[in-house]
């Protein structure tokens, strides 16, 4: 079988960050750029985002004369978030500290490009080069899973990141010795940009000498040129540690300390191993290697040793250059170790006395678990330690002349996510130390303000003296010279008021932590199903998925297209336009406005319009009626006015539905030349004519009238056009002697109240007389004209003097700049030409709206821009497009394509599939599927409390008055709602009988020891500051129809957790159908090491209550039909027949659910070592086992019996094996531990299956992350398209899908792909063949062809046309073929 695999979620989350200045936004002082700082890059498995941080300033709220509870305290705080932070931190999570009322400075992420790129990343770094030094901007450094890295810039000629180089160690002896699955690469850079470390397996570094200045091209006497500029380093080499010292190894972590001539660099090691079963033998086992890297003379002298470090060190954190050393992280301690091998610290519980000699002392009472914990320095003494709990401490060193006296560590100070690592956000503008960004993998990463007051924290009661010093190795001072002057012990101090710059006004001190903004993630996926959403007249398909991590946990669930609900019909018509707007009776700024719908029909002839109002009871009103079409409408005059355009003219209409004035345009009048295409942005007015002639009419509102603007020069002949107002700022003119914004507007000539639009030389209209209902000074409004030639133009309001023009457009070009200052080289000509139907230019996003062009094409296909600042000619518009996503959709005469503008809530396409397209602050411009097909004509309608509505006409229905869901997210991928957060699910299942949802959510509970009669083996003794051991507690959970709350549970036992869990089918005599859904539960009973495992397996069925006539949806409750205790741990379950199949451990057995109480044994088979999940289609069973791969079962009934049929005869670690079904062929999915997919088949007449015994790999295809959860879905309606399709949810959070391709379609995008490989340029330089590949040593080529890979295809949709035209003639394939072969595989439920 031969299939095409793409993520449709990309990784969720975030693994690592650096904080950097990579953009030129960050020094740039255009109105757009002046409040960026600097940039932050983040990265999860293959995914790469960048973001503008940008500086704001919040309002607090001054504090009272009394303190109030914590309680009352969080629900302010709480108040006070936007609806993004609230979902990133629930009640129970989110940061507690009191706000305070005067302007405070706050920042907010921006993204500013993603990718995903072929090749899991391993580690972000910073580095300067020479060119830094021109430029002022830093370089980026990502290194890869596969051992690579990669130089990256930001280059302004494609507003994206270039490539300056690659450097690959897949060849080393390091690599080639080493599994690449059994090891993950580290990467670390010198403070002072003088090379950059690779961490590679067998404990060596990978070295990467950089220039950064011109005094390292003195030290190595080389001639600075341009040759430098692009290659800035000089060879990498790879040192093994062992050359420097043999007693370097088992490298932990290691990192470059600052403040040294040459690049210094401490290495965590545990020379002799050790675990907690030996710490009778051995305790102190790790030890710290202070080494010298000379890049001169290539020699490494070391420096210091610091011995016998307690084994459970896991990092460093480099200090400093005032405090010197680093902060070594332990799971029982944090110390701090200097470049002489001194050191010192403190304690945070009490088993650091059982795991070490070293005497710590305590740390005042603190109980704190280290493991999973990261920090990052704030200041010169000061630095966040972050733990995994979610606890955020202040670790302080305190200093004694040169020497670090001791350590000391406050209370916690917040609560938040659960972290992955911890940054401080550096700038030029910014010191270090005001914002620290904490990324996470399961959770949302947060970017906090750290304020004044954490030099104020009381950092404990023991004076520095009683600090105990553990090891002084060395008596050499190596401090001298080299930290300046020494610094006294650091004194406790208390917060004090202060004042806030006027008299009498005092002001509580700024929190030491406050939330500035979020990055929201689900997290990894457990278990994903299919079911159903019904919400208020919605009904569509959904597949749920348990998400995330302890207390940052939850249940997400994904769409395929955005749904539709609150449904109204409206009996207006509306066949061929609909229009909705606010309008206000009177010009008052008090003055209520109504909504206002404006429809069109072709019926009867020539046409009808309607002007209808909506009261406040929601009752259509009827305003005006026309017997004519309308091209366009909407409010003009702040709203106090309608404007219609009609085919041959423009009327101007009070509240009421009078005509206050008529502009009949004659040249519409003639055959072909009526008004064919209108855009209206109060105050001025576009239309376009059937014969490609445009006018241009403005308000006016000292006379609240229209009049024409004159239209400078030659017209071409256009073909569509809209009236755009930015406000972001990046729509800038460089200064000129003229501008373009000058005034200069025609006039009207009246006769007998009639306008004519016609040249004219009256009363000229300035800026000041037309009416703009913004006044921001960032404001402006400009035209977006599209001729029939494909030739783009952007003239400036009101004066329409032409600023930007380009032909990008008739090729599809990656970057769109303007012609007059475009210095690209020519573009190719694409051998079919590009029809282009219409453009828009429109403001996409949440709280800072950015420019988009969307351009449609005659044959259905979307393609989005987003508008960047660049430099440009005087009097010219400085700015550019590139090109963010192309998207194809079928196009249909019967359902024509336009374009629609909503506003604030971005766009919409209508269609056969209508499209919405949006963007949000951390996300790009997504373009959505809607729910509803087939739609005419639609307009963005106002929803009480704010929400988002949609008014739109479907062909042979009414126009519907809908909102989509208030929780849908439309940032991600697809569109996803978070339905419950705040605590861990681990499973949840549909139950197509009641149409609920069932989810297995697990609690940490202490762990207590028994013996087999129930007493207690061991207990803490009281005040000996141990941190209790924990286990888990399962706990089963009904959800709600709207899945937000719990409406009945079941919880376990103590120290019993869920391991299986799923909704079954099972033969039932007290049904009609003879079968009944229910919930089956397999749990694992741990009760201590001395004792076996035991499991139970429960049947719960989802049983109706007496109904509540206030919600009908929720009279459901669980009920246990039976409980039977197994002697082993359940693994997974499922059902066959109607029978119930489970494993435990290796053993699978099948049971008769019999009467409805009990489970009767049927049949067993011993299968594997441990098999990890159970799939079934009809009678086949397909194992998924931990050590042995898959195994391939059939169910017989007369006589019950599992029989074997055959098994993959390799050793494959896998955690989820499945079913993939085309028509009539079957294929077997597998999915292991290192992220690799496998396809295996059943067949019997193959030579290497030893007569069917033996499973056939026939592909092998690396994902990137191991898939725990899958579930087979029937695609429908589709048209010679897949007929199912796996979707699968990853542990790094991405959800992919897997579809089956026919032969032919395949072996065409095959072909594609490899041309692909070859012909387009990748991010990073990286190969995608490469990043797929799995290593099989039981076959000589690898076997990669039996799936594709959709994210190097869809590079394909996002070329240049005329690249794509010279791809496929390569091929003897059509670009419009290949294209509507892509389609078919996008994932659909």
């Amino acid at each position: 079988m031969l299939t095409h695999y793409r993520q449709v979620v990309a990784a969720s989350g975030s693994e690592f960050a650096e904080s950097l200045v990579l953009t030129p936004a960050c020094l740039s002082a255009a109105p757009c750029n002046a409040a960026v700082s600097s940039t932050l890059v983040v990265a999860r498995g293959n995914v790469l985002r960048i973001f503008d941080v940008r500086d704001e300033e919040v309002l607090l709220q001054p504090s009272g004369g009394t303190r109030r509870d914590d309680d009352d305290e969080a629900d302010v705080e709480r108040a006070m978030m936007d609806d993004e932070m609230q979902a990133a931190f629930p009640p129970t999570t989110s940061l507690s500290f009191s706000p305070s009322a005067y302007p405070a400075p706050s920042a907010r992420l921006y993204l500013v490009r993603e990718h995903r790129l072929h090749g899991e990343v391993t580690g972000l770094a910073k580095i300067k080069t020479l060119a830094s030094a021109e430029d002022g901007l830093d370089r980026l450094l990502i290194s890869f899973r596969d051992a690579k890295l990669a130089l990256m810039e930001w280059s302004e000629e494609t507003n994206d990141l270039a490539t300056v180089s690659l450097h690959t160690y897949e060849r080393s002896e390091q690599i080639a010795s080493t599994d690449s699955n059994t090891y993950r690469t580290r990467l670390r850079s010198d403070p002072a940009d003088r090379c950059a470390a690779l961490l590679l397996p067998r404990d060596a570094l990978a070295i990467l000498p950089i220039y950064s200045a011109q005094a390292d091209l003195d030290v190595f006497e080389i001639d600075a040129s341009g040759v430098i500029r692009d290659l800035p380093y000089s060879p990498s080499f790879v040192l093994p540690l062992a050359s420097i010292d043999v007693s370097i190894k088992n490298v932990i972590d290691f990192a470059f300390l600052p403040g040294f001539h040459n690049p210094t660099v401490a290495v965590l090691c545990e020379p002799t191993l050790t675990w907690t079963g030996r710490l009778s033998e051995a305790k102190d086992t790790c030890r710290i290697f202070f080494i010298t890297l000379d890049l001169v003379s290539l020699t490494y002298p070391l420096i210091a040793v610091a011995e016998n470090l307690p084994y459970d060190s896991f990092a460093l954190v480099p200090a400093p250059r005032e405090l010197g050393g680093a902060i070594l992280l332990t799971a029982n301690a944090v110390m701090h170790v200097d470049q002489s091998g001194r050191a010192v610290g403190k304690s945070v519980n009490g088993w650091s006395r059982h795991t070490s000699e070293l005497q710590l002392a305590p740390a005042n009472g603190l109980t704190l678990k280290l493991e999973g914990a990261h920090a990052a320095f704030v200041d010169d003494s000061s630095l966040m330690l972050f733990l995994a709990s979610g606890d955020v401490h202040v670790v302080r060193c305190l200093r004694d002349g040169r020497a670090v006296a001791g350590v000391e560590i406050s209370e916690p100070v917040a609560h938040g996510t659960i972290p992955s690592g911890a940054v401080v956000l550096r700038g030029p503008q910014r010191a270090e130390g005001q914002f620290v960004f904490a990324p996470s993998m399961v959770g949302p990463s947060t970017l906090l303000r750290v304020g004044p007051s954490l030099a104020d924290l009381a950092p404990g009661q023991e004076n520095a003296a009683q600090t105990t010093l553990i090891a002084d190795s060395m008596d050499v001072d190596l401090e001298e010279d080299l930290y300046g002057d020494s610094m006294p012990v650091v004194p406790v101090r208390t917060a004090a008021p202060t004042t806030n710059g006027h008299a009498g006004t005092s002001k509580a001190p700024e929190p030491p932590l406050r939330l500035c903004d979020t990055l929201l993630a689900h997290g990894p996926i457990h278990q994903v199903t299919l079911g159903s959403y019904r919400y208020q007249g919605a009904a569509a398909k959904q597949v749920v998925a348990a998400t995330g991590a302890g207390h940052v946990g939850g249940i997400v669930a994904f769409h395929d297209a955005i749904p539709a609900v609150k449904k109204r019909k409206l009996n207006i018509g509306g066949s061929i336009g609909l229009w909705s707007f606010r309008l206000r009776r009177s010009s008052g700024e008090d003055a209520e406005g109504e909504e206002v719908i404006v429809t069109s029909d072709a019926t009867p002839a020539p046409g009808r319009s309607r002007i209808v109002s909506l009261d406040a009871a929601g009752e259509v009103v009827s305003i005006s009626r026309n017997p004519a079409r309308t091209i366009c409408a909407s409010a003009l005059f702040n709203e106090t006015c309608v404007v219609q355009v009609l085919p041959s003219s423009v009327r101007l209409l009070e509240p009421n539905g009078n005509e206050r004035q008529l502009c009949v345009d004659s040249k519409a009048k003639k055959a072909g030349a009526e008004i064919r295409s209108a855009s209206v942005l109060d105050p001025y007015i576009l239309i376009v004519r059937g014969d490609g002639s445009a006018a241009f009419l403005a308000g006016d509102t000292a006379t609240r009238k229209l009049v024409k603007v004159d239209w400078p020069g030659e017209q071409p002949e256009y073909a569509s056009g809209s009236v755009f107002s930015d406000t972001s700022g990046v729509f800038r003119l460089l200064s000129s002697t003229a501008s373009p914004h000058a005034k200069g507007l025609g006039d009207v000539e009246m006769s007998n109240g009639t306008a004519h639009l016609a040249n004219g030389a009256g009363v000229a209209l300035n800026e000041q007389n037309i009416s703009i209902s913004s006044a921001e000074e960032s404001r402006s409004e400009w035209v977006c004209m599209l001729t029939s030639s494909g030739a783009l133009e952007i003239r400036a309001l009101p004066s329409l003097a032409l600023v930007w023009s380009s032909d990008g457009l008739s090729d599809l070009s990656s970057m769109l700049r303007d012609a007059e200052g475009d210095s690209l080289p020519p573009k190719a000509t694409p051998s079919v030409p590009v029809e282009v139907h219409s453009v828009l230019l429109a403001g996409l996003g949440e709280s800072r709206s950015r420019p988009h062009l969307l351009v449609l094409l005659k044959s259905g296909t979307l393609i989005v821009y987003e508008a960047f600042s660049t430099s440009s000619p005087a009097g010219r518009l400085a700015v550019g497009f590139s090109k963010l996503s192309t998207h194809i959709l079928p196009s249909s005469s019967d359902h024509p394509q336009r374009l629609v503008s909503l506003g604030a809530h971005g766009a919409f396409l209508t269609g056969p599939e209508p499209q919405w397209i949006c963007a949000s602050d951390k996300a790009p411009a997504r373009v959505h599927p809607f729910q509803e097909k087939d739609i005419m004509s639609a307009a963005s309608h106002s929803v009480a409390g704010g929400g988002t509505g949609l008014l739109f006409f479907s062909e042979g229905e009414d126009p519907t008055l809908a909102s989509i869901p208030d929780d849908l997210e439309l940032g991600a991928e697809v569109p996803m709602r978070r339905l419950i957060s705040g605590r861990s699910y681990d499973f949840v299942a549909f139950d197509p009988t009641t149409q609920m949802y069932c989810a297995a959510s697990s609690h940490v509970v202490p762990f207590q020891l028994f013996d087999a009669e129930g007493n207690f083996v061991w207990k803490a003794p009281p005040g000996d500051m141990l941190s209790s051991a924990s286990t888990y507690r399962s706990s089963l959970e009904l959800l709600s129809a709207s899945g937000r709350e719990a409406l009945a549970g079941y919880e376990f036992e103590q120290s019993e957790f869920i391991t299986a869990f799923s909704c079954v089918s099972l033969q039932s005599a007290s049904t009609t159908l003879g079968t009944k859904d229910v919930i089956a539960v397999g749990t694992t009973i741990a009760r201590g090491e001395d004792l076996m495992v035991k499991g139970a397996i429960y049947i719960f069925e989802i049983a109706e209550t007496v109904p509540n006539p206030h919600d009908p949806d929720n009279n459901y409750k669980l009920k246990l039909l039976c409980r039977e205790e197994i002697r082993g741990a359940i693994t997974a379950v499922s059902s066959v027949s109607g029978y119930i199949v489970f494993a435990v451990g290796q053993k699978i057995l099948v049971r008769a659910f019999e009467t409805d109480e009990r489970l009767i044994s049927v049949a067993f088979y011993d299968a594997g070592v441990f098999v990890t999940s159970i799939q079934v289609l009809k009678n086949l069973i397909i194992l998924g086992d931990a050590v042995q791969s898959a195994t391939l079962l059939a169910f017989q009934e007369d006589p019950f019996k599992l029989v074997l049929l055959s098994r993959d005869a390799h050793e494959q670690h896998v955690v989820s094996a499945d079913f993939l079904v085309d028509e009539d062929t079957l294929a077997f999915v597998t999915n292991d531990v290192h992220g690799d997919l496998r396809l295996l088949e059943y067949n019997p007449a193959h030579p290497a299956s030893e007569g069917g015994l033996k499973l056939i790999t026939s592909s092998e295809f690396h994902t990137g992350a191991e898939a725990r959860a899958t579930t087979l879905v029937a695609r429908q309606g589709g048209t010679g398209g897949p007929s199912s399709e796996l979707i699968l949810g990853a542990v790094d959070g991405s959800l992919a899908c897997l579809v089956p391709l026919e032969e032919r379609v395949a072996k065409r995008l095959s072909l594609l792909q490899g041309a692909l490989v070859r012909q387009v340029q990748h991010v990073a330089a990286l190969n995608p063949r490469a990043f797929r590949h799995v290593r099989n040593d039981y076959v000589s080529r690898g076997l990669s062809k039996g799936v594709l890979d959709g994210e190097l295809l869809a590079a394909f949709e996002r070329l240049a046309r005329a690249k794509q035209d010279e791809i496929t003639t390569q091929l003897g394939a059509s670009t419009s073929d290949l294209l509507e072969m892509l389609r078919t595989c996008r994932w659909t439920l």
